[in-house]
């Protein structure tokens, strides 16, 4: 049995005021689309995908709430993702653990795809996973039989008016979700803003827990176990997660600036510290290096691979983003 990447981390929770954020959910006839970007990439083995690593643009700025993401990275098992950028990260998904239906000989394939559709202003990001196989029956683990044959298609949209999230399901063929979902009897859908990576601790977390049809907007803290819906969502069964309309006051942020954001050797950071720790990590969240830095002190970053890497500042508890050339 493999383990989610992001999701099963030991967090602690970091009490810092950010926004706030409600749960809602409704019906709505599911409609899958055919259009849009296929995800494929050079690492899949014969095109099969496996815990695909990827990186998506959204086609515009998603706010969560002050912070800025133009793209997102799939880095954990079933559609678990990350957002970046220069202040904070955040992450979402869905925690169980999926792979392409043809990882197993004749089986259906399973297809990832994403979209960005609207006018200026009301733009919204879509990736839908089609058809997808659970790694646990295809692999006979806890109680799977070497199939195939338990699919799941659902979508997630990123609204570009008012930086809302919605988890929407189609149908699914699951009848034996305990085998699929590690023992519970559903998946288990997060959702955290203000990530911190060098402690894993996080300003904002919440998961879905209860009823699958009505669930609550459950605290996210150490002491939290996956896998917490007590079933398989029901085909149209959406959840929308949007900005409170009440919030708690942001506090004030250290001034900090990273520059280029583009390079082939060198980059700079000026802040209004003497002196802090840095650590450098891939997209997996790798250290790929660290030291002391001071103001405006150039590092060199041409022995790091071709890529996006962020920049975590200890002093003043900032991230930033950069790709390297």
């Amino acid at each position: 049995m493999k383990q989610p990447l992001l999701f099963l981390a030991a967090i602690a929770l970091c009490m810092s005021a950010t926004a706030q954020y409600e749960l809602t959910y409704f019906n709505e006839a599911y409609a899958q689309f055919g259009d849009g970007t296929i995800i494929e990439g050079d690492d899949f083995d014969d095109g099969i995908w496996d815990d695909p690593e990827f990186q998506v643009d959204l086609g515009f700025d998603y706010m969560l709430g002050e912070e800025a993401y133009s793209s997102m990275f799939q880095i954990g098992l079933g559609a678990e993702f990350v957002l970046f950028n220069s202040n904070t990260n955040a992450g979402f998904g869905y925690g169980s653990d999926l792979i392409d239906g043809e990882a197993l000989d004749g089986g259906d394939p399973s297809i990832i795809r994403y979209k960005t559709e609207g006018d200026v202003g009301n733009r919204i990001f879509k990736i839908q996973y089609e058809n997808a196989a659970f790694y646990n029956e295809v692999f006979s683990f806890d109680g799977g039989d070497g199939s195939a044959d338990q699919r799941i298609n659902f979508q997630i949209w990123l609204y570009e008016s008012d930086g809302a999230m919605e988890f929407r399901f189609g149908s699914n063929s699951i009848t034996t979700p305990q085998v699929l979902h590690d023992g519970s009897l559903g998946p288990f859908i997060l959702f955290v803003t203000g990530i911190n990576i060098i402690d894993d601790s996080f300003e904002y977390g919440r998961y879905l827990s209860g009823d699958p049809a009505a669930p609550d907007f459950t605290v996210l803290d150490e002491n939290t176990q996956p896998n917490v819906i007590s079933g398989d969502p029901a085909d149209g069964q959406v959840y929308r997660i949007a900005p409170s309309t009440s919030s708690v006051d942001e506090m004030p942020e250290s001034t900090a600036l990273l520059y280029p954001t583009i390079t082939r050797d060198f980059i700079r950071v000026d802040f209004d510290l003497a002196q802090t720790n840095y650590h450098v990590f891939d997209i997996t969240g790798k250290v790929v290096a660290e030291g002391q830095i001071s103001p405006n002190q150039q590092l060199d970053v041409q022995d790091l691979n071709s890529g996006v890497y962020m920049i975590q500042l200890d002093g003043i508890n900032r991230t930033f983003k950069f790709v390297k050339e």
